[in-house]
């Protein structure tokens, strides 16, 4: 049986793939990604990631880190130049999502 946190985190994380299935930073290049799964993988990494920078103390604001922290596991996962700028309405999203 799920406990609610995980029910929350699973939550989280399905939203974060719509902001990214939304946005979808691979344009006509994601329909030749046969395991791209609505970007599974990379809400999972982002999401996990997050939690664990969250979690230390920074003088960075949180929007900061989220936006740093899509633009690097996007450009990690696809050799994408995102740049921080390019990653900023998607960071919004996720950040609103991340403080429900």
């Amino acid at each position: 049986m799920k406990s609610e946190e995980d029910k929350k985190t699973g939550r989280q994380i399905e939203e974060i793939k719509d902001v990214l299935t939304d946005w979808n930073p691979l344009e006509e290049y994601s329909k030749k990604i046969t395991d791209l799964n609505n970007y599974d993988i990379e809400a999972n990494d982002i999401y996990f990631n997050i939690d664990l920078e969250l979690e230390l103390p920074t003088k960075h604001g949180h929007l900061k880190k989220v936006q740093r922290m899509i633009r690097e596991v996007l450009n990690g996962a696809f050799d994408l130049w995102l740049s921080d700028e390019e990653c900023l309405e998607a960071a919004i999203k996720i950040n609103e999502i991340l403080k429900k």
